[in-house]
């Protein structure tokens, strides 16, 4: 029998291209959920049933066309001949080109592949544009976690870059400009595989970047006037530097030739600023910061320049700079303001107060689907910054906004399991199964209508880390790859972080972390969590019963996956009883009058939980 793949089939690499990424902005719009598309909640429900069979069908199209003309490649099932390079080289440069939304994971594939090929080529214009798009597609999936100290691909990024920069001793040879100007990018983006988080890596940012200006240097004395936008590329170069902001707010000293250099960058980019006639507030902060740690303005200077410069921005300014001006400013001013010295305790509480109430006015009404993942992102980053404020603030309502704005699924799937593990807690205390003893002296309230409310808050939260690593895989219109599941994995420990970062989450963090650990403590992730020795184990279990039951039986969360009937899933619940699940919550739920009530309240929950969306979805 003859092996299909056997033979290379021709195919229009632009053509599928296009198609692939027609498709994926299809998905990608089905899931954003404009409101102005549903005249009311009722086909706003109907419709997601409608927009998760399409979004099916659509992945199984596309995964059929990839099986047949790409993955034979990818997997390395059919050698790279020059057709299939041009192709596939085709075929990824416009997944790369499709500036709304990118499928980096499957061009990271691809060039992946055929680098060896070009390599053999022996030509830098091939070569340099896939250790570019190599470089920056691991660097953009890679980083994960609120304070980025983990990146999924680890040195294969830095090698890419490494590897560009090395053609700098053939620079002179290379007299197109274009093919110059990935040899200067992949030398510049060499130090943002370093993550100012300690001294060392710190010091190792600077000595890396001093290395790279030099480089910089050396390089332009032999370049024609007007050939590279040397500019740009010195200003990139030193706003990268000023990102060891992060580690003095820290508290890590610079030597004096760091800071130096960082006083240095940032009068170069005010400069730039100013000669542009324009400073974002991004730029603002870079400056008045650098300028207020190295003692050359004062504590007024600081406070007074970066509240004008959220001042400054319409409040109903939705692009990347009103984010950096009603989200990021203020969270940098909530950082800053404990060290005001003209500011009495009481005073900053007030300003503090106000800043909040003033992000959370911006939050409510942001509506720009285009940023919504630099929107959730931001959001949820500024939520650190806050910490100071007293706990009667709500900050989950902060955190459930970032949800929402990033993958509106998320956000319903977070309201429904939130109400089906009140109902089975509610079940569980009527009938005596247990008490819950652990959340009672967790929270220091015996009564259970206070119980019931942690569970409720816990449940809401549980997914809250998917902000930071949902949207590189939600809209997808293929089969995720192994890193894929490996960076959606991440999702518990990412929200666990986030949660300690407020003493009013901090007691929902074990819920956070281990809603995907095993009851018999055998199995589920992260590994390295003990959800059996946490206080509140009985909730992270009710919690991973109600996240099973919703996601199986979802029809727009998971297009991925194919639909399962609630009897399905509580089959499943029965058949790993006692391993992944309780044993005496699931044989309460599976007793027949119970588990009537329980199907009766998924349907609900989930109607409920379209129309809140709805409601919020401006």
């Amino acid at each position: 029998m003859t092996n299909p793949e056997d033979a290379a089939p021709a195919f229009d690499a632009q053509a599928l291209a296009q198609q692939y990424i027609d498709d994926i902005d299809s998905t990608y719009k089905m899931l954003s959920f404009d409101r102005r598309d549903y005249p009311n909640e009722a086909d706003f429900y109907a419709s997601a049933r409608r927009n998760a069979d399409a979004g099916r069908h659509i992945m199984d199209v596309n995964d059929r066309r990839l099986q047949q003309y790409i993955y034979p490649y990818v997997y390395g099932r059919r050698p790279i001949d020059q057709a299939a390079f041009e192709a596939l080289r085709t075929f990824a440069a416009l997944l790369a080109d499709n500036t709304q939304q990118q499928d980096m994971m499957l061009g990271y594939r691809i060039n992946r592949v055929i680098l060896p090929y070009a390599q053999a080529q022996g030509d830098p214009a091939l070569v340099l544009p896939l250790l570019y798009q190599l470089g920056i597609a691991t660097y953009s999936m890679g980083w994960y976690g609120i304070t980025e100290a983990d990146h999924m691909f680890g040195s294969e990024c830095r090698r890419y870059f490494q590897q560009g920069a090395a053609y700098a001793d053939r620079y002179a040879e290379l007299t197109d400009a274009k093919t110059r100007g990935y040899v200067l990018r992949c030398i510049g983006n060499q130090s943002l595989t370093i993550r100012a988080l300690d001294p060392a890596s710190t010091h190792q940012h600077f000595d890396e970047l001093r290395a790279e200006l030099a480089a910089f240097d050396r390089l332009r004395a032999i370049t024609p006037q007007g050939q590279v936008p040397w500019d740009a590329f010195y200003t990139a170069m030193y706003r990268n530097r000023l990102s060891a902001i992060t580690m003095i707010r820290r508290g890590h000293q610079l030597t004096d030739q760091e800071m130096a250099e960082m006083i240095d960058s940032a009068e170069h980019i005010w400069r730039a600023a100013t000669r542009s006639g324009h400073a974002s507030a991004q730029t603002t902060y870079l400056y008045l910061a650098t300028m207020w740690h190295a003692h050359r303005i004062t504590d007024r200077q600081l406070y007074g320049g970066l509240m004008e410069s959220v001042v400054g921005s319409p409040m109903d300014d939705y692009s990347t700079e009103g984010i950096d001006a009603h989200i990021t400013t203020p969270a940098r001013i909530a950082f800053y303001i404990r060290y005001m010295s003209f500011m009495s305790p009481t005073e900053r509480q007030q300003r503090l107060a106000s800043i909040y109430e003033q992000v959370m006015k911006y939050a409510m009404n942001f509506h720009n689907f285009a940023l919504k993942s630099t929107f959730s992102k931001r959001l949820m980053e500024c939520f650190v910054d806050f910490r100071d404020l007293p706990g009667e603030y709500k900050f989950s309502d902060l955190l459930m906004r970032a949800l929402m704005a990033q993958h509106v699924p998320s956000y319903i799937h977070s309201l429904v399991v939130s109400r089906l593990s009140v109902h089975i807690a509610g079940r569980l205390l009527a009938a005596h199964v247990t008490r819950l003893d652990g959340v009672r002296r967790l929270i220091g309230r015996d009564h259970d209508e206070a119980v019931i409310d942690y569970v409720r808050q816990a449940a809401l939260l549980h997914d809250c880390g998917k902000i930071s690593c949902i949207d590189d895989v939600a809209n997808n219109t293929r089969q995720l790859f192994a890193e894929e599941f490996i960076k959606i994995r991440t999702h518990p420990a990412i929200g666990a972080e986030c949660l300690s970062n407020q003493p009013s989450t901090a007691i929902y963090v074990d819920v956070a972390h281990g809603h995907h650990r095993w009851y018999n403590g055998k199995g589920g992730y992260p590994e390295d969590f003990d959800a059996q020795a946490s206080p509140v184990r009985e909730v992270i279990e009710i919690v991973s019963i109600a996240d099973a039951l919703d996601a199986g039986t979802d029809f727009i969360d998971r297009v991925q996956s194919r639909l399962k009937t609630f009897d399905d899933i509580m089959g499943e619940l029965t058949a790993n009883a006692g391993t992944r699940y309780n044993p005496y919550f699931v044989n309460l739920l599976r007793q027949p009058d119970q588990q009537a009530l329980l199907a009766a309240e998924l349907e609900q929950a989930r109607r409920d939980a379209y129309a809140e969306a709805y409601a919020m979805l401006q």
